[in-house]
């Protein structure tokens, strides 16, 4: 057995214990776990019946479908650092490479990122339970007021070259794996500190989109004005036909599922957020950062998922979540 341990750590790439807890409270983990369990509580009172259980199955498959995306995005990254570095454990003789070595060097342990997005995820699945509120009770949508703004904006990209669907619904869907994929590459750097910040916020940003959704409901171009978008042959399009199906009660909230909400857009605010903490800390990547934020926010105008403003809108909101978690993270001597 201690043979057997041994060679593990020794493929793992590590004699320490799996579970840094020095790691997990650089990370903000008990702040971002008193976030998630006063907002989930809070919300649940609220919205008492229509909330999702913790132990949804559904909920804990999309839980579970993340941890994998996170674990599967990081030996990726440990194998690309692998070509940095397999020069140093080449053998100048035979030219045999050190694999052990190797992969010793390059490995991310992954258990802490793996607790932390588990609870981050979990977070953002309860705030859903203000979708579902919304659901229920929202029946007057403000649609018209930015529509009447924005209609000439629409217009105009709708009939020009650049309104190809299939070409902006990868890149609007591509948002989850940039998002997978600067979180794993600051939990790679031991950027703790803008790990929790990052974490803790897109829960905040979560909770504050849906409670800004049911103040001022909208519920997107492409729910407004339907005959605009042909979404044929498109996610988009297939998952807007579902929301519509859900709004009417035709499927069960899984945690997954934010209904037809506009204003604000947390993927423009999120991206932003993301593109900014991944930037200050590898600067190269800023340039492409502000392309491809340009890029999904072309990519929400052209689907109809969203208007012009709600991307305004949806970095007001991550604004204050970095805010409120700094703060949060001071009060708690983070």
């Amino acid at each position: 057995m201690e043979k057997f341990l041994t060679i593990a750590k020794t493929f793992m790439g590590t004699d320490r214990s799996w579970v840094s807890m020095d790691d997990l409270k650089a990370s903000g983990f008990m702040p971002m776990l008193i976030v998630v369990v006063m907002l989930s509580v809070v919300v649940n009172f609220y919205v008492g019946d229509l909330a999702l259980s913790p132990f949804n199955l559904y909920r804990w498959r999309g839980i579970t479908t993340i941890i994998c995306i996170f674990l599967l995005i990081s030996f990726f990254l440990d194998i690309f650092a692998s070509f940095s570095e397999i020069k140093n454990f080449k053998e100048s003789e035979s030219g045999a490479i050190n694999i052990r070595g190797l992969w010793k060097k390059v490995y991310t342990n992954p258990v802490n990122g793996i607790i932390l997005i588990t609870v981050m995820t979990f977070g953002l699945t309860s705030a859903q339970d203000l979708s579902e509120f919304y659901r229920i009770h929202i029946k007057t949508w403000y649609d018209i007021n930015l529509w009447h703004l924005e209609a000439p904006i629409f217009y105009f990209l709708k009939d020009s070259f650049i309104d190809i669907p299939k070409i902006w619904d990868r890149i609007y869907f591509a948002y989850w794996l940039y998002l997978m994929l600067v979180y794993c590459v600051l939990y790679r750097l031991k950027k703790f500190p803008d790990l929790a910040i990052l974490c803790t916020s897109i829960i905040l940003s979560y909770f504050l989109t849906r409670l800004a959704a049911i103040q001022y409901p909208t519920a997107g171009p492409a729910f407004y004005k339907p005959e605009l978008f042909n979404l044929s042959g498109t996610i988009s399009g297939t998952a807007q036909k579902l929301l519509i199906i859900y709004m009417k009660g035709g499927i069960p909230q899984d945690g997954f599922i934010p209904g037809t909400m506009g204003m604000p857009s947390l993927h423009i605010g999120i991206t932003v957020m993301a593109a900014w903490f991944l930037g200050r800390n590898i600067r190269w990547t800023l340039w492409l950062s502000i392309t491809w934020i340009f890029l999904i926010w072309l990519s929400t105008i052209m689907l109809g998922w969203h208007y012009v403003l709600d991307g305004v809108g949806g970095i007001v909101v991550v604004l204050i979540s970095v805010l409120a978690t700094l703060g949060v993270l001071k009060v708690m001597r983070f």
